[in-house]
């Protein structure tokens, strides 16, 4: 999905994006398994995009909860918000 949105940016909107990754953090939750680092990073940069900053933000600090490693990133991309 990641590689079509760059390759063929019609075939893979954010609003597309979203919603797939929306369904595969309710798959995760339902069988008790975590996301890849880097996936609500992305969820935040897609709700970016769509100019819904509270989202964003929402993604960002789930990113960094459950991936402290990533806090500085994250901060900074919370800043430009």
């Amino acid at each position: 999905l990641i590689y079509t949105m760059h390759a063929s940016p019609s075939d893979a909107t954010p609003e597309l994006q979203i919603i797939q990754f929306e369904e595969d953090i309710q798959k995760a939750q339902a069988k008790d398994q975590r996301l890849p680092p880097g996936f609500y990073a992305h969820l935040g940069y897609l709700y970016f995009q769509q100019g819904n900053s509270v989202s964003a933000r929402q993604a960002f600090e789930t990113e960094k909860e459950l991936f402290p490693e990533s806090t500085v990133l994250m901060d900074r991309l919370m800043a430009n918000l």
